[in-house]
């Protein structure tokens, strides 16, 4: 008798022990935020982010040349505003000293591919070098690891989608395009 009370006292403990375990750990994990953004099935980057407070994403691609970064720096500093430059492989490889200065302005850098190709029309390992060759450029040049990615020519499927998560990015999209292209 003595035994069978000892073992479901020690059961208890036990019991005790991992619901406190088990709420200890969803208390923590619950602070992390997954992102989805599935509408009726299809994968989608995301456009905007609701919130409470009036708040604009800025956002500038360099994938061309780097002439008005500086001022583009000067003005964003005296307005005391913050963006994210998404830089193309090929721009970071010309322009390292522009990638310096966005960085060293506090702003955010993501990723715009390797050579601003079209996502969609590359095959999977195509499209993971397209991602992970800027990353490591970016990386190593200043320390930054991204993980918001700009998709060249707004051109993407469910499987681009789901290849940019598995590198580690969000897919980032605009929700008002200023039609500045050529």
């Amino acid at each position: 008798m003595k035994e069978a009370m000892r073992r479901l006292r020690n059961y208890g403990i036990f019991v005790s022990m991992l619901a406190v375990a088990l709420l200890g750990s969803y208390q923590y994990l619950s602070g992390y935020t997954t992102v989805s953004n599935n509408v009726n099935g299809k994968e989608m980057p995301i456009c905007s982010v609701e919130t409470k407070e009036k708040k604009v994403a800025l956002t500038f691609e360099s994938a061309w040349g780097d002439e008005d970064i500086a001022r583009i720096l000067e003005i964003l500093k005296k307005q005391e505003v913050r963006a994210t430059f998404f830089l193309t492989g090929e721009w970071v490889e010309k322009y390292p000293e522009g990638v310096k200065a966005i960085r060293d302005a506090g702003h955010d850098i993501g990723n715009h591919s390797e050579s601003h190709r079209s996502m969609g029309s590359l095959n999977e390992e195509e499209q993971k070098e397209e991602i992970m060759s800027v990353h490591r450029k970016v990386e190593e040049l200043t320390g930054v690891r991204m993980d918001l990615f700009r998709l060249p020519y707004d051109n993407y499927d469910d499987a681009v989608i789901r290849n940019l998560q598995s590198c580690g990015y969000y897919p980032i999209q605009w929700s008002v395009d200023t039609g500045d292209t050529e």
